[in-house]
């Protein structure tokens, strides 16, 4: 066998071991951003749980926010619709006046509501808005579970394929630092022009609102 086949085959089994340690960096660097979300969403929910100040209130209604996404695809402008539903709540502030406040958490679960139900709400008071969550609500729990769960199940994928291919520690650091390198030249630069301060993200019209009813109606 000639030493040019050899040197040949070497190189083969040496670019195919680099591309699955590169698979192996990649499922390491998914999964820990998997990972850390999940914990993250856990702690600002164990923050809400405990700090958040309970009050009595009522679902007031919903409203309906519509956000219209633009995108080139094939050199064509695309547009896509996507609407969001929001409850909004009713109840008693600490000096004893009536609020209004949209939902923190919208999506298509505000449409098990009834108008006017009755209900316990976790209130986090700031200086423009609160943040209001539904205290039986246990979906932003559930979300963290899931992202840690999937985050954990990757890392354990990338660690078995890296382990798989006998590379030492050093090899593993270059390569990381190769794909890091390559992902921070790969970027494109954007450019942030200065735009006008908008309103924050609680406000809205109270002409918006809607019976829960009539949007759970047109969902169906």
């Amino acid at each position: 066998m000639s030493e040019t086949f050899i040197n040949t085959m070497e190189f083969i089994v040496s670019f195919i071991e680099g591309a699955f340690a590169e698979a192996s960096i990649l499922l390491l660097l998914l999964g820990a951003v998997f990972l850390l979300l999940g914990l993250v969403i856990l702690v600002l929910s164990l923050y809400i749980y405990f700090v958040g100040c309970r009050v009595d209130g009522k679902v007031l209604g919903a409203i309906k926010e519509v956000r219209i996404k633009e995108k080139i695809y094939n050199g064509k402008l695309e547009k896509k619709v996507k609407e969001n539903y929001f409850a909004v709540y009713e109840y008693q502030q600490k000096d004893g006046s009536i609020h209004q406040e949209k939902s923190s958490n919208g999506g298509n679960n505000v449409l098990k509501y009834k108008t006017g139900q009755a209900l316990k709400l976790i209130v986090l008071h700031h200086q423009e808005y609160d943040d209001v969550y539904d205290a039986k609500d246990k979906s932003s729990f559930i979300m963290a579970g899931v992202f840690i769960l999937i985050g954990v199940i990757i890392i354990e994928r990338a660690a078995s394929l890296y382990a798989s291919l006998s590379l030492g520690l050093f090899t593993l650091f270059l390569i990381l630092i190769s794909f890091v390198v390559r992902l921070l030249l790969g970027r494109k630069k954007k450019n942030k022009s200065s735009q006008a301060k908008s309103k924050h993200h609680k406000h809205f019209d109270v002409t918006s609102i809607r019976p829960v009813e009539e949007y759970a109606k047109q969902d169906n």
